[in-house]
């Protein structure tokens, strides 16, 4: 009788995290599956956009901190107050200024403190990014940190769905993808391994 209790608890629970998977899907369909559109204004699609994410104060407009780089007003000399997502980075950068060359031309000022989202472009005495985007920095570091990297577990997860067709919900639990439709849905079908 115990070992059917036992069971049976198992069941419901591989059963609760399907249902969560499934709500989950629902809610947000268009961000598990291969025709995701982000778009610049979120967090998300800023992140999806960049490889190179910190938080800076602008210390110089029209400037460059490298002889690659000719200042004019698309450019931008930042420092970087602290690294948010910087993947191959070096790991000393904080502190250091870095030349930003920004999405729009004029659109910051000396002083002002923002979240950069960059993509990385020459490494050399310094360092040269492309902003793809930018919000301010009176959202806490520690936020933006924990949305970049839910992105990023995101992307990867997106990966494995697309390369392997399955995402492992439980122990006995496994999705597979049947297939997309054209809004973005995935759809998903549950696989139970025999007992």
């Amino acid at each position: 009788m115990r070992h059917r209790l036992i069971h049976s608890f198992e069941k419901r629970a591989a059963l609760a995290r399907l249902s969560l998977v499934a709500v989950l899907v629902l809610l947000q369909p268009a961000r598990l599956g291969q025709v995701f559109q982000p778009t610049t204004n979120t967090i998300d699609g800023l992140t999806r956009q960049s490889t190179f994410v910190f938080r800076g104060t602008v210390e110089k407009t029209a400037g460059s901190t490298m002889p690659a780089v000719p200042a004019n007003e698309s450019t931008a000399v930042v420092r970087v107050d602290e690294l948010i997502d910087a993947p191959g980075a070096p790991l000393d950068l904080a502190g250091k200024s870095i030349t930003v060359k920004l999405l729009q031309t004029g659109s910051v000022r000396a002083g002002e403190q923002w979240m950069f989202f960059t993509k990385g472009w020459l490494m050399g005495n310094s360092m040269a990014v492309i902003e793809v985007g930018r919000i301010a920095a009176t959202t806490g570091t520690q936020v933006i940190r924990a949305q970049v990297a839910n992105t990023r577990t995101l992307i990867a997860d997106e990966a494995l769905v697309r390369r392997d067709g399955a995402y492992r919900v439980g122990p006995r639990v496994e999705l597979r993808t049947v297939g997309f439709w054209g809004s973005g849905h995935l759809f998903l079908r549950a696989k139970s391994e025999p007992e």
